[in-house]
Parts: structure tokens; sequence; C-alpha cells
């Protein structure tokens, strides 16, 4: 009755006006408009009061007051002359209205009499009236919209648009773990406490589909929101790109660096056999001169430790990447057929640095490519050598033609003597010194790449977060959880700090010569009273076993691939699905249920 005389009165007032403007009495149509709409505003109000009971009213009010909050802020800012604010704020309300309709449709989706599917409903009207869940929605959106008018304006575009992608999704991912967990702990252990789980379970749905139902609640409510937030960073991200760039060449860079897919390959030298001998001649070397450390000359190259060993490629990799004075060296890219047949530039990234000082701020090289020297107009010296910023990265592209019929690709550099002036030795970083790159894809595809890879480790949470609120209180539960996230997230780095923490047997010593040798170590500090080595080697058998049992987060991170154009690989999306969002969430999710399944929740009193 409420939308029937809504609708009635709208069409009668505007209708009346129109016969009128046909008639020539505009000015009497106008009022009649004016009292129309005064009337349809009046009787929407007097209806939001009177049926905000009815589901679909209070739908509706709830978008009418946040379009009018909307409107009204942005007013204001306008009036402030605060325009970056307006689009601010039209970006977070359009994000807010996408929720609200994605809200809706998972309500639908969940409509079915399915006891799983019910628990997940309750989950995510309960995660709306949470104080503290809407808090992390909110600043999602809210941090999204502002990123791009809190970056340096008078920067580079290209910056600017990396630096918005960075922050924007390592932003997005932190909330969002954080709310899951958060949610997923006290989702199951605050009905727990006050109860409220009796009401649940005394229905015909067992322990095993209460936790289904309250992962895939969070699962679909994670979904949404990441929906949500690509969305914001997709639209906002077009409209840096709209903004204008400081050169053409900076309008190019984001196009082919930026905005793009982009596969990389890593040199290799031109003898496969070059690293590895390499290797043993600094092994050879280091044995001359620390033969406790490394062992005797001519002993197998498996009895280094792997510390040593790591080292040891290290400083290979740092001398295969250096090239003295009046040198040649040559770097092969292999592989090429993929950039052949899509067609594409090849985009040579590198970033000379100089051991010593350089010659008036700037490094100069000599460059052929598969046998051609490379030169470029205002960058090349009347001597041939290219004239270069030291300690920045630079780009060269490359036609995909010069791609040989082995699929590969020859970089020769040169450290010259420019001017008869010696430079210090040339040198480019292992990581990421020297590679080739071309383009596979847009920018699209690689973003929701990104997403499903964040939304992986966000079903892993979830279920960590409920399994440990199936036994644990809220506050040790979400100790436990961050402690896993954290270690989950550092899981690399510690790895590889570990293995300089303490002594360890390398990893080709049989288990069982393991557990002799810590118990001769143990006895060994313990009989000498070296209690610090003791307590670093607890330490290191402590961490080392709860890595184990943690997944790596480090190995799964795409924001440094999109925000620099890298695609984000096939077997890392593989590994998150698989891995990430299967087995693990798999692993946790059945610990959580055995335990859970054995409490007694509630003891029968007679």
């Amino acid at each position: 009755m409420w939308l029937t005389v809504l609708l009635a009165l709208i069409g009668l007032t505007e209708g009346v006006g129109l016969l009128l403007v046909a008639q020539d009495s505009s000015e009497l149509a106008g009022i009649i408009r004016s009292c129309g709409r005064m009337l349809a505003n009046a009787w929407v109000i007097y209806g939001l009061i009177v049926w905000r009971e009815v589901p679909w009213v209070r739908r509706f009010g709830v978008l009418l007051l946040g379009t009018a909050a909307a409107q009204l802020l942005a007013l204001v800012f306008w009036t402030m002359g605060w325009t970056d604010m307006v689009i601010a704020t039209a970006g977070a309300y359009a994000m807010a209205v996408i929720f609200y309709a994605g809200l809706w449709l998972i309500r639908i989706l969940l409509s079915p009499g399915v006891a799983v599917f019910g628990v997940a409903r309750t989950l995510i009207d309960e995660a709306l009236r949470m104080k503290v869940a809407m808090v992390f929605i909110v600043k999602v959106a809210i941090l999204i919209a502002v990123f791009p008018f809190i970056i340096d304006q008078d920067d580079f575009l290209k910056y600017r648009i990396t630096s918005f992608l960075t922050w924007s999704l390592m932003a997005t991912s932190a909330l969002l773990s954080l709310m899951t967990l958060f949610l997923a702990i006290a989702t199951i252990s605050r009905e727990q406490v006050q109860r409220q789980i009796f009401l649940t379970l005394t229905k015909p749905v067992n322990r095993a589909e209460y936790l289904v139902g309250k992962w895939l609640g969070i699962t679909l409510l994670n979904l949404l929101l990441l929906s949500v937030a690509g969305a914001g960073i997709y639209a906002f991200t077009m409209l840096l790109n709209a903004q204008p760039a400081r050169d053409d060449a900076d309008r190019m860079a984001v196009q082919s660096e930026v905005l793009a897919s982009r596969h990389w390959i890593e040199p290799t030298p031109p003898n496969p056999d070059e690293l590895r001998l390499m290797y043993d001649a600094l092994l050879e070397s280091a044995r001359e001169d620390d033969p406790e450390r490394y062992g005797s000359p001519g002993d197998p190259p498996d009895t280094v430790t792997p510390a040593d060993r790591n080292d040891l490629q290290q400083k290979v990799m740092l001398q295969w990447f250096s090239i003295p004075n009046l040198s040649w060296k040559t770097y092969r890219f292999n592989n090429l057929e993929e950039a052949r047949r899509f067609n594409q530039p090849l985009q040579l990234r590198f970033k000379p640095k100089l051991a010593g000082s350089s010659l008036n701020g700037f490094v100069y090289i000599g460059m052929r490519i598969n046998g051609r020297m490379y030169q470029k107009e205002g960058i090349t010296t009347g001597e041939g050598f290219l004239k270069l910023a030291e300690n920045n990265f630079h780009v060269i592209n490359i036609p995909p033609d010069i791609i040989d019929e082995r699929g590969g690709m020859s970089i020769d550099i040169y450290n010259p003597a420019p001017g008869g002036q010696r430079q210090p030795v040339l040198n480019f970083n292992p990581k990421d010194g020297v590679e080739v790159l071309y383009r596979v894809g847009g920018f699209e595809e690689n973003l929701a790449r990104t997403l499903v890879v964040i939304w992986m480790r966000l079903v892993f949470l979830a279920m960590l977060g409920l399994a440990a609120g199936t036994y644990l209180s809220f506050p040790v539960a979400s100790l436990v959880c961050m402690l896993v996230y954290f270690t989950a997230a550092g899981n690399a780095y510690l790895a590889e700090s570990l293995q300089y923490y303490a002594a360890f047997p390398k990893d080709s010593v049989p288990f069982f010569q393991k557990i002799l040798w810590l118990i001769s170590r143990v006895i060994q500090y313990v009989s000498e009273g070296e209690f610090y080595d003791l307590f670093k080697l607890v330490i290191k058998l402590i961490a080392s076993g709860f890595m184990l049992v943690t997944p790596s987060f480090g190995d799964l991170n795409p924001t440094p691939l999109i925000s620099d154009g890298r695609i984000v690989p096939g077997h890392m999306l593989y590994r998150a699905v698989v891995w990430s969002g299967g087995v693990w969430t798999g692993f946790v999710g059945l610990i959580g249920w055995l335990i859970f399944r054995s409490r007694e929740l509630a003891r029968v009193t007679v």
C-alpha cells in the first residue's frame, strides 16, 4: 500500500505537470510538481517510520539515508573547495552501494533451507551487527577512496599509480586478515560463553555443519569485500591514469610497465657450467684459507653446511654480476619464444652501480644485443658508450624480431674507460639488476589473479580462527592466531635468519643422525656450561618445528608483482588455491572439528 500510494502520488503530480506544460502553464506546472515532490518525500519518511520492520522497507531506508548522507558530505566538501574529497566521497559511496547489493545477492544464494547455509546467513548478519567488523569494512572503503589524493601530485604518474596499488592492496589484505581472524574467533567463542550455541546445535545441525557454515559465511563475506575493494582499486587506478603525465616517457612507462601484465626472464651464463666452475673454485680457495670450516681441499662439495653453501653461492652470483674495467660479460636470456609469438617489444631492465666513485655522477657502459652494438640518441657518447645515471633503473625497448633462432637473446655489457679514465668495477644486483620483460596480458586479469591469491589467504585464516575458537578463549585464541599469521607472513625471512642463528646438521644428514647430533650437542653445552648456545639451539628447534606446521605467505605475496606490472604467475595461483585454500585449510579444519566434536559443551545435571 505504501509503495502504491507513493507511485500514484508521483505519477499524478508529474502527469498533471506535463499537461499544464503542454497548455503553456509552466509556472503552475512547476508549483504542482514542487508540491508533489514535497508530499512524496513526506510520504517516504512516513512510510520508513511506520513500516520500518518490513525487511525491504528497512533496506530501502538504509540506502536512502546513506545516499542523503553522501550527498550532504559531498556538498560540504564542494563548498569548501575540496574537489578531491568530493570524488573520494563518491567512490566510497559507490563501494558501499556495491557492498549492499552484494549482501542482498549472498542472502539469495544462501536462501535454500540447508543447515550449512542457515549458519552462514546467521554469521553474515552477526558480522554486520558487530562493531569491530564494521570498523574494518568502513576502513577499507575509506582508505581506498582517499589514497589517490594523499600521494604527491608532483611526482611521476608511474610512481603515483605504483604507490596507490601497493598501499591500497597492502591495506586491504592486512585489514581483511585481521577482521577475518577476530570475526572467526569471536563468533564461536562468544556463542560458547553466552550459551547461544545450544540453540543451534539442538536443531538438526551437527558440529561439522556448524563449523563449515561459519567458515562459508566468513569466506563469502571476504569474497564480497575483496570484490568491492578490487572494483574500487581498479576505478581509482583508471582515474589516476586519466591524469596528465609528466611527459611522453612517463605516459609510456605507465602503459608498458605498470598497467600491464609482464613475464620476466632472468639471465643465465652462455656456458651452463660457468657458475658451477666458479663455485668449485671459490670453495677450494675457501678450504685453503679455512679448512676447519669448509673442509679439506678435495672433499665432496656437499660436506659444506647449508649456511656456508648459501654464503658461497651468493658470492658466486655477486662475482658473476660484477664486470671489471675494460672487460666484457655476456648474459644470456632464453625461452623468449612466447615473446616472439605475442609480437610484443622486449624490455631490458637494468640498474648499474659502480664499486667506487663515479665519473661526474654517471656510469658509462658499452652494450651489444645479439652482436649488434646498441646506441640511442641522447644517451650515447661520441665514443659509442651509454651515459646513464648511476644506481637507477633503466629500461631499453628491444623489437621482438631480434630474438635469435634458438629463441633467446645475448646481452654483452662492457665496462669502458671513457676519455681514458678507468671506471671502478661495474656491478648489478643479482636479484633484479639485469632482466628482460615482455607483455603477456592486461592489468585487469592481473588484478583478478592478485585478489584470488589474497582471498585464498583469508580462506585459511577464517578456518584458523574458527579452529582456535573451538577450544580457546577469545584472548588466547587471538594471540595464537596472530602468532601463526605473522609467522606465515615472515616465513621466508625467518627461515633464512634461522640458518645463521645456531649450528644445525645439513639437510642431507639422515634423521636418526640428526637426533644423535642434537643429543651430543646438548650434552656438550651442558657439560661445558655454554647455556647461551644451548638456549639458541632450543629456540631454533622450536621455531623450525613451528614453521613446519605453518604455511608460507611470504611466497604468496602478489602485491609487489602487480605494482611493478609483472604477471602473477600460475604457480603462485596454484599454490594459493591448492595449498592455502585447500590443503592447509582442510588440515586446520579437520583439527578444529576433532577438538570441537570431543568437547562437552554442557553437563547434564539431575
